[in-house]
């Protein structure tokens, strides 16, 4: 894994292993693949003057009063997709340009 850090955040680059054809004895072929799945959140601390306050991204819609515990949220569980302060594959989807 290469990490590389930008003005606004990080890229982080993985090596997957190649797509290969196994052939069985029974004459027929599979092919192996690799795939990743991937949660994130960003957490900062804005200070201002006496004052701070924890923030989390992603946030649920504003009409929730869910707020952000570390104990319940603080960790991704790769089995869930749309899990409250992550993003996901499935929640956050790259827009196919047609």
């Amino acid at each position: 894994m290469l990490e590389q850090p930008l003005p606004n955040g990080k890229v982080f680059y993985l090596a997957l292993p190649p797509r290969e054809t196994v052939k069985h004895s029974w004459s027929e072929e599979a092919v192996i693949t690799s795939d990743v799945k991937v949660k994130a959140q960003w957490q900062a601390t804005h200070v201002f003057g006496q004052a701070h306050r924890h923030l989390v991204f992603p946030a649920p819609e504003l009409q929730e009063a869910t707020t952000f515990d570390q104990a319940e949220h603080g960790e991704p569980d790769f089995s869930e997709t749309e899990q409250l302060f992550w993003a996901d594959e499935k929640t956050h989807r790259v827009e196919e340009i047609t």
